[in-house]
């Protein structure tokens, strides 16, 4: 995988997913929370950013 692409297809559609149901909640969970190793920041920032991603969504069709 590419760099930018550190997150497997459906790991990253899961943290999207995931951003979409919490901001339907009204919540933010985001999975990176903290970043627990240099090994596994680059993972944590990829998930963070899909979790991101769909959360963002979802707040911009509520406005709609």
């Amino acid at each position: 995988m590419a760099e930018k692409d550190i997150l497997s297809p459906a790991d990253k559609e899961y943290y999207h997913n995931k951003g979409q149901e919490d901001a339907a909640q009204g919540t933010w969970n985001s999975p990176a929370g903290g970043i627990n190793s240099i090994f596994t920041r680059d993972i944590d920032i990829a998930r963070a950013e899909a979790y991101k991603e769909g959360w963002v969504h979802t707040q911009s069709q509520k406005g709609e």
